[in-house]
């Protein structure tokens, strides 16, 4: 099955989110929701610090995923709605690494959902072209186990 974040590899910059991205897909589909929150919150991480790269606001090397979303929001630099899927999928990806909790696969279906509007957004942001917007009128497809 083809990936949903395959429009991640046109670029240099969001072609290292690719992989990662590709595997939380997998991970999905195999199960393994706790596994795919965790790989989540990593290119959520990675998306929050280049954003703040692409708009030429330096942050220490040694400051948090949270200092970088407060930074984010302060500049005004994402729309409120991907600024609070970054923080969802921050404290799922937080709980998912700390805790037992079994997630579900509505749970986990619902963090992927996030991670790609957040690409979507991002890819659009960065590239500042209002034709990469078409993007989000491709829906996540469910991935799945081919066999």
């Amino acid at each position: 099955m083809k990936s949903n974040f395959q429009f991640l590899v046109s670029e240099p910059d969001t072609r290292i989110l690719f992989d990662t991205a590709k595997d939380a897909e997998d991970l999905y589909a195999m199960g393994k929701f706790s596994n795919e929150l965790e790989s989540l919150r990593k290119i959520a991480e990675n998306v929050a610090r280049q954003l703040l790269d692409l708009n030429y606001v330096s942050i220490g090397d040694r400051s948090t995923f949270n200092d970088c979303l407060r930074e984010i929001d302060k500049q005004g630099l994402a729309p409120r709605e991907v600024l609070q899927d970054l923080y969802d999928l921050k404290g799922s990806g937080n709980s998912a690494a700390h805790t037992l909790h079994k997630y579900s696969k509505s749970e986990a279906l619902t963090a992927l959902k996030k991670m790609f509007d957040v690409l979507v957004v991002y890819t659009w942001m960065k590239n500042q072209n209002q034709n990469s917007l078409n993007l989000s009128k491709n829906f996540l497809k469910q991935p799945l186990i081919v066999r």
